[in-house]
């Protein structure tokens, strides 16, 4: 009966320590809501243009853009730039597509099997 509750515990401990750990990015606030442009174009809605989404981002990180695109986050119209960094780590970086503004940076480190041997940034 010892073990069961002891078991029990910990169990309990970790379910608690992971559930209040947030895994979900944090929600953004862009300028420009996707609410009412249902019919609507993305690209005829943004203020700014990928590649000036991608150089605010080039100021900011540290890495090499591995990816970007426009796109609905939370409900606003955003650029997601994928930023490959030295560590191997990667960050998302969520760009308003109205202003230029960066809204979020979201890291995370690559897995070992996603890790490409070959993919060095300078």
């Amino acid at each position: 009966m010892k073990n069961k509750s002891g078991f029990l515990t910990l169990t309990t401990f970790v379910t608690l320590t992971l559930s209040s750990m947030s895994w979900a990015h944090p929600a953004v606030k862009g300028s420009i809501s996707l609410a009412s442009a249902k019919n609507t174009p993305l690209p005829s809605l943004a203020k700014i243009s990928l590649s000036q989404a991608v150089s605010t981002v080039e100021r900011e990180a540290n890495g090499k853009i591995v990816e970007a695109s426009l796109g609905d986050e939370d409900g606003f119209l955003t650029y997601l730039v994928t930023v490959l960094n030295p560590d191997q780590k990667v960050t998302e970086f969520n760009v308003d597509a109205g202003n230029g503004q960066i809204l979020s940076r979201n890291v995370d480190k690559l897995q070992s099997e996603e890790t490409c041997p070959d993919a060095k940034v300078e």
